[in-house]
């Protein structure tokens, strides 16, 4: 029927063997997808000692368009991002290794100039790394992180990602122009539970722009670990529900398994429907924020649970 042959052959015992040819026309090769048109035109310097990095790195940046400068230090990084300020032509963006021989990535942008308006940074560090940088990102002043090996798909995902100021994110800066958050919870130790990396920026920003010292556990198990090894050290979760490991229903009995019934445990979900709630109350959290996240909303709900809590430490038992 299409101009073919098909033919078996089979043996007793051992199964059997079917083949079959037939022509087919070749089709053209599929093309890459392009990369976002705001992405084109970027004028990025990488940063890495590895030569090998930069190599890939370099090529990737080229076939998204981009114009791409390397440095193998800090030194010789400092002086090519203060030549390109003073020729008025400065990066768009800077991808910076965090682990360096000599000046390490956070040492250099500590080291810069403080009149040098430096472009958003997003910092490379290893896989096992990536969590406690994230935690830092408001302190160095880093637009990211990113876990190496950083695969061509990742960092243009990203790298389109931050110049689209993602929705969640543009959401939230919105909100922080309007919303005055400074010291509104100072001195709070909150326990943020997220497996999504962007996710973590967003809601870390924000508390940490209110006051608040903030940690990150990727999923339920390392909560649950975490609040195991110390009990007081937090004044409040943020738990997300759906987790790859452990999800946050199932952390939640957990913690109160192992004797926190006084801590707040706050839901963060995109399901607010009334069965979501109710599965919420069941696993013992204590309130329920939608994503994505308001910041108000978030911030009344922190300040009264937190107030609650502290207000039940300083209770007298009846002796």
């Amino acid at each position: 029927m299409m101009g073919g042959a098909i033919s078996v052959t089979s043996a007793p015992g051992q199964g059997a063997e079917f083949l079959f040819a037939c022509p087919l026309e070749s089709t053209a090769p599929l093309a890459a997808a392009p990369p976002p048109p705001a992405t084109t035109t970027l004028s990025v310097l990488i940063v890495d000692d590895n030569a090998s990095v930069r190599k890939a790195l370099y090529e990737a940046g080229r076939s998204f368009g981009w114009h791409t400068a390397c440095a193998s230090g800090a030194g010789q990084a400092r002086a090519l991002l203060i030549e390109r300020a003073h020729a008025a032509r400065p990066y768009d963006l800077l991808l910076l290794d965090q682990d360096m021989p000599g000046t390490d990535g956070p040492a250099l942008l500590q080291q810069l100039p403080p009149e040098l308006a430096l472009p958003p940074v997003l910092m490379m560090t290893s896989e096992h790394r990536a969590a406690i940088l994230a935690q830092q990102t408001a302190t160095l002043g880093l637009a990211g992180v990113l876990a190496k090996p950083v695969s061509p798909a990742r960092l243009l995902e990203r790298v389109s990602a931050l110049l689209a100021g993602d929705q969640a994110t543009a959401g939230l800066m919105a909100q922080l122009e309007h919303t005055p958050l400074q010291d509104r919870l100072s001195g709070m130790r909150i326990l943020l539970v997220e497996d999504n990396e962007i996710n973590q920026e967003v809601a870390e920003y924000m508390l940490l722009h209110a006051g608040a010292s903030v940690e990150v556990a990727a999923n339920g198990k390392l909560a649950v670990e975490r609040l195991a090894a110390a009990p007081e050290r937090y004044d409040v979760v943020l738990m997300d529900i759906q987790m790859p490991v452990m999800n946050g229903y199932d952390a939640t009995r957990e913690i109160r398994r192992q004797g926190l019934l006084t801590l707040p445990i706050i839901a963060m979900t995109a399901n607010v429907l009334e069965d979501d709630r109710r599965r919420a109350a069941e696993a013992g959290m204590n309130a329920h924020v939608a994503k994505p996240i308001d910041v108000e909303e978030l911030i009344t709900v922190l300040t009264r649970l937190v107030t609650i809590r502290d207000a039940s430490r300083d209770m007298v038992a009846p002796v």
